[in-house]
Order: C-alpha cells, then structure tokens, then sequence
C-alpha cells in the first residue's frame, strides 16, 4: 500500500486492521509493523526504517504462513521513480 502521513499522532498508528486482529499493519514509533494472529500465537516483523512526515512511501508485507518467514518493507517514492525535469 501507498501511504502520505502528514503527521504521527501517536506512538502506535493503525493502517489497516481485520476483524478480531487476525492481522494489523501500523506504524509504531514511525517505523512499518505487521502482524499475524494465528490459533492465538502473533507473529510479527518490523522494518528498520523511520518514515517521515509528507513523502510518500510503499508498505509490503508478507507471510510465508509458517510463523518466521516474515518480512515487511518500506520503500519511498523517490527510491521508486527517478523524476525527470
């Protein structure tokens, strides 16, 4: 997903929740968190990359299902295109 903060509210910002948390995708302390309840066991990751306020960036995550091999990314705009004047 795209996503454009213009700020950070809180600590914990909430993207995208399903039903009873069986999967959140947040931001906390500014950086990507997705995580998975599966059978009453959560797994999660983390990307090592602050966002910053007013610049777009790409959110991925994925899940092999298996419990670790979950990653997550964040890829800004100008990492993704080159801008030509």
């Amino acid at each position: 997903m795209w996503i454009n903060p213009s700020a950070f509210p809180s600590t914990i910002n909430r993207l995208v929740t399903r039903p009873i948390e069986n999967y959140v995708f947040r931001l906390q302390n500014r950086k990507p968190h997705f995580y998975v309840k599966k059978d009453g066991a959560i797994t999660g990751a983390r990307a090592n990359v602050e966002l910053n306020a007013n610049e777009w960036t790409h959110l991925a995550a994925v899940w092999d299902g298996l419990g670790d091999g979950m990653r997550v990314a964040a890829v800004s705009f100008a990492e993704c295109f080159s801008v030509r004047r």
